[in-house]
């Protein structure tokens, strides 16, 4: 005999039950939702947001419509001293914006240093004129590298490779100053009408017959310099790049690497112009400087592939060779050698 199939349980639900039961539904997700609300805020700051300066921290610098450049405190590498801040005043705490303008105030504030904002400012007082501007530096490649900056009665020396900006002066209105009879000399610049976009001073106006040399840049200050006129040529450089103007770009990356030997990743960038300009072998061994930077051999393992897959055997060898040198024990290391069998040559 077959089974008598089950009788459907159907279950009868009251209104009121049910409407009462998504009410306690409802709260329980709101309480979740206003919970996990809390805790996402509070833990924002944690997760991506930079966190401001202390409130109440004492800062220096030069007011130009609602920006603010700030020049220190100075003994805190946290505060990103020549950056251009917006101002943010409190609703009960006023800002004279007109009485301040083109004056060197301090302030005392905090910094909101993800977003570039001086948050509150309050106790403002007027130290002096923004302008004149007295700008001491070395004359790099026809470009002014600036390592004190004088406001008025404020000098600012850069402590630090980050302290130091590249600006252009600028004569009848908008002529470069021509600093190519100046290039490796220290030389000092009065002028007024700065310009900022971010960090830095980017171009002012040169007070006419204001220009001093004061002689030759020293071992200290080309040291301080070094990693900023790195950056320039390697920028100059990448500008070439896009122009496929690969020569012009591995003579700036050369004077890159000259000013600031380690910088790594210069080595990467010239290894992608010597492979344009069929040089690979050097290529190779750039790229063996940039991987004994970041201390392993992954980067020149995978130009040898590279290499091996467009039949150019020998050349994949050097840069299995060359890896080797950098990873030459366990796993990574019989990898390699298998590979260098794979290509058939002799030893």
């Amino acid at each position: 005999m077959s089974a008598e199939p089950k009788p459907l349980l159907i279950r009868h639900h009251s209104p009121a039950k049910e409407v009462s039961s998504r009410l306690i539904g409802m709260k329980r997700g709101i309480i979740f939702i206003s919970v996990f609300s809390i805790l996402a805020f509070s833990l924002v700051p944690l997760s991506w947001a930079t966190m401001p300066m202390p409130s109440n921290v004492d800062v220096t610098g030069c007011v130009t419509g609602k920006d603010f450049l700030l020049f220190g405190p100075h003994e805190t590498k946290d505060y990103q001293r020549f950056y251009k801040y917006t101002i943010n005043p409190c609703s009960n705490i006023p800002f004279d914006f007109k009485a301040y303008d083109k004056k060197v105030i301090t302030a005392n504030t905090a910094l909101n240093l993800r977003d570039h904002h001086l948050v509150c400012p309050r106790d403002v007082k007027i130290v002096g004129p923004c302008e004149p501007v007295t700008f001491t530096g070395c004359v790099v490649d026809k470009t002014l590298f600036v390592f004190k900056t004088t406001f008025g009665s404020i000098a600012i020396n850069a402590k630090e490779a980050h302290d130091i900006f590249r600006t252009v002066p600028i004569i009848n209105d908008k002529e470069p100053f021509d600093l190519s009879p100046y290039e490796g000399e220290k030389i000092q610049l009065t002028g007024g009408n700065v310009t900022s976009q971010y960090f830095g001073i980017d171009s002012f106006t040169v007070v006419p017959k204001s220009m001093k040399v004061t002689g030759k840049c020293s071992k200290k200050e080309s040291k301080l310099l070094s990693q900023t006129v790195s950056g320039y040529y390697r920028q100059k450089a990448d500008g070439y790049k896009k122009e496929k103007k690969w020569q012009m770009a591995l003579d700036y990356l050369n004077k890159a690497i000259e000013s600031h030997l380690w910088h790594c990743i210069a080595y990467w960038e010239r290894h992608d112009i010597k492979m344009n300009l069929n040089k690979i072998k050097e290529a190779v061994d750039d790229v063996y400087l940039f991987d004994k930077c970041e201390e392993g051999c992954a980067n020149l393992e995978q130009l040898g592939d590279n290499l091996r897959k467009i039949g150019e055997k020998a050349l994949a060898s050097y840069a299995y060779h060359k890896a080797l040198d950098l990873c030459s024990t366990g796993e990574k290391k019989e990898q390699l050698l298998g590979k260098l069998k794979s290509l058939g040559l002799k030893p």
